[in-house]
C-alpha cells in the first residue's frame, strides 16, 4: 500500500485540530487570580508590545515573569481584538500539541508495540475522566481550577522537542549534532517557563551519558564524543542559569500558593511517587539498553520517554530536597504532578504492551500506523481521545468566554470613550453579573490598569478609605454601589459609571 501524502496528512490535521480547539474555545473554567495575572500581562503586551522598564503597579511579578508565551498569546489576541481569545487560543493549542507529540512518540515504536499501548493510554485517561472525576491530574489540569498558563505552553514545547529529537536520531543524525540542535532549542525554553525546560535540559544529560555507555556492534566507546557532549550540556546550562529569567522563576517558587493533589495531601507521600516514576523509568531505559543491536532502533522510544521519566522524577525529588532544607516552597514541588502523573501512565501503557507483544505480534504487522489512511485516522483519533479526555466537560466550566469577551470588550470601549482621566485616581471593575470576583480584579488590573493591592483590598473586602481612592468605578445596574446620585453615565450594555469619591462618601456614612 501506497504511503499517506504528506499534504493530505496536513490537512487532515488541520481539520481535525481546529475541530477540536473549537469544540473547547467556549469554556474556561479557572476562576484563579493566576488567570487575571497571565491576561493582564497578554493585555499590557498587546498595548505596548514593549514593557516599559519602570516597575508596573498593575502586574506585580509579572513585570519580570518569563513572557515569551504571553507575546504568542498577545499575537494571537491582536488578530481577533481581544487578548483574553488569544490567551485561552494558546492554551488550548498548547494542550494539543502536547497530546500529539506522546502519540506520536507511542505510535513510532513497532506495531505490535504501538497500536496497544497507545489505545491503553487513551483508555485510562477516559477512565480517569469518567469514573474518576479526574482526580488524577494528568497534563491540561494545567488550567482547570489553577492557570498555569506559561506551565502549559512550555510542556507542550518539552513533549514536541522530545518527539522532534527521536525523529532526528532515527534520521541518522549524529548523537553531536542531535544534541547541540536540542541544547540550541532549550535555550529559548527559559523565557516561556523553568520546569518543563529543566526536564528538557535533564534528557540532554541522559542522552550524553547513554551515548557514552550503549555501544553496538564493533563500536568503540569514544570519550572524545563524551567530552563534546559534555560540553554542550555546560553550554546549555550555562544558558539556562545565567539568564535572568532564572533568577525570576527561582524567587517565584518561594511562594506556596495553592494545588490540591487529591491522593496526595502530605507533599511527603508525593515525593515517594515521583522516586518510584523515577525507578519505573530506570528499568524502562535498562530494557531497550538489554535489547539486541538491531532492535534498538525500533525501540527507541522507549529510550526517550524512560529518559523524560528519569528527569522529571528527579527534578521533583531534588525540589522535594530543597524544600526539607527551608528552600522553595510544597507549591514548587506541587507543580510536578502534572508531569509525574502523566509519564507514570504512558510508561505503564509501554510496560503492559512489553508484556503481552508476543500475543499483540499475532496479530498485527510491523507496517507502520500512519503509512495508510486508516492509520493516520487512528492517529488522530487517538489525539482527540486525549485532548476531550484531558479537559472537563464544557458543562463544568467557571463561565463562557465568549460572555467575558464580550464584556472585556464593553469595558475597553468604556475606557477609551467616556472613562474620564482623574489626576491621582485610579479606577475599577466592580458586581460584573454572572462573574465570580476573580473576573472584577482580572479587568480592572488588565484594562483599566488598577494597582493590584489596590483591586485585592477593594474586591475582597472594600472600604470606603480604599474607595476614596478610585476616581471612577465601573459597575452593573444592579451592583449596590450604583447610587444614583454617584451615577457619572448609564450605558447601553447595563453598566453604570460611578463617580468613585461620591460611592465612598455615601458608604462611609
Amino acid at each position: 500500500m501506497s504511503r499517506l501524502p504528506l499534504a493530505l496528512k496536513i490537512f487532515l490535521s488541520l481539520i481535525v485540530g481546529v475541530c477540536l480547539i473549537l469544540s473547547r474555545m467556549d469554556s474556561i473554567w479557572s476562576g484563579s487570580p493566576d488567570l487575571a495575572h497571565h491576561y493582564a500581562l497578554v493585555a499590557r503586551i498587546a498595548e505596548h508590545w514593549f514593557l516599559p522598564a519602570t516597575f508596573d503597579q498593575t502586574l506585580g511579578e509579572m513585570n519580570f515573569y518569563p513572557r515569551y508565551s504571553h507575546i504568542a498569546a498577545a499575537l494571537v489576541g491582536s488578530l481577533f481584538g481581544s487578548p483574553l481569545i488569544g490567551l485561552q487560543l494558546v492554551s488550548l493549542i498548547a494542550v494539543l500539541i502536547l497530546w500529539a507529540g506522546f502519540i506520536a512518540i507511542l505510535v513510532s515504536l513497532p506495531r505490535h508495540l504501538s497500536l496497544p499501548s497507545a489505545l491503553f493510554f487513551v483508555g485510562a485517561l477516559c477512565l480517569n475522566k469518567l469514573f474518576l472525576h479526574a482526580n488524577l491530574l494528568f497534563h491540561g489540569s494545567e488550567i482547570v481550577d489553577n492557570f498555569f498558563f506559561s506551565q502549559l505552553v512550555a510542556q507542550s514545547l518539552a513533549v514536541l522537542l522530545l518527539a522532534m529529537t527521536l525523529g532526528i536520531e532515527r534520521s541518522g543524525w549524529t548523537p553531536v549534532k542531535r544534541n547541540l540542535v536540542l541544547a540550541v532549542c532549550i535555550l529559548p525554553m527559559t523565557e516561556v517557563h523553568l520546569l518543563p525546560t529543566l526536564e528538557i535540559l535533564g534528557v540532554l544529560v541522559g542522552l550524553v551519558m547513554l551515548d557514552f555507555m550503549v555501544i553496538e556492534g564493533t563500536e568503540r566507546r569514544s570519550w572524545k564524543k563524551f567530552l563534546i557532549g559534555m560540553l554542550i550540556v555546560i553550554g546549555a546550562t550555562l544558558g539556562v542559569v545565567l539568564n535572568p529569567d532564572f533568577a525570576v522563576m527561582k524567587d517565584i517558587a518561594t511562594n506556596n500558593g495553592g494545588l490540591a493533589l487529591p491522593y496526595f495531601q502530605k507533599v511527603g507521600r508525593f515525593g515517594w511517587l515521583a522516586a518510584f516514576v523515577m525507578a519505573f523509568s530506570s528499568a524502562l531505559i535498562f530494557v531497550w539498553w538489554k535489547t539486541e543491536d538491531r532492535d534498538k532502533w525500533d525501540y527507541m522510544p522507549i529510550k526517550y520517554i524512560g529518559l523524560y521519566g528519569v528527569s522529571v522524577g528527579l527534578l521533583c525529588i531534588l525540589q522535594f530536597v530543597a524544600l526539607r532544607f527551608g528552600l522553595g516552597s510544597e507549591y514548587a514541588v506541587k507543580k510536578y504532578v502534572f508531569g509525574i502523573e502523566t509519564i507514570l501512565l504512558l510508561e505503564i501503557a509501554i510496560f503492559a504492551a512489553l508484556v503481552f507483544r508476543s500475543l499483540f505480534r499475532k496479530w498485527l504487522d510491523s507496517r507502520k500506523l500512519a503509512d495508510s489512511l486508516g492509520g493516520f485516522l487512528m492517529i488522530l483519533l487517538l489525539t482527540s481521545g486525549c485532548y476531550y479526555c484531558s479537559l472537563p466537560y464544557n458543562s463544568t466550566k467557571a463561565f463562557d468566554t465568549s460572555d467575558l469577551v464580550s464584556l472585556e470588550r464593553q469595558i475597553r470601549s468604556i475606557r477609551d470613550t467616556v472613562l474620564p482621566n482623574l489626576p491621582n485616581k485610579d479606577d475599577i471593575v466592580l458586581d460584573m453579573p454572572g462573574f465570580p470576583t476573580s473576573v472584577n480584579y482580572m479587568l480592572s488590573i488588565g484594562l483599566l490598569k488598577t494597582p493590584r493591592d489596590l483591586a485585592a483590598r477593594i474586591l475582597t473586602a472594600p472600604q470606603p478609605s480604599d474607595l476614596a481612592k478610585i476616581g471612577s468605578i465601573v459597575a452593573a445596574e444592579g451592583s449596590p454601589y450604583n447610587i444614583p446620585e454617584c451615577r457619572r453615565l448609564s450605558l447601553r450594555s447595563s453598566l453604570v459609571l460611578l463617580d468613585g469619591g461620591c460611592v465612598a462618601d455615601r458608604k462611609a456614612r
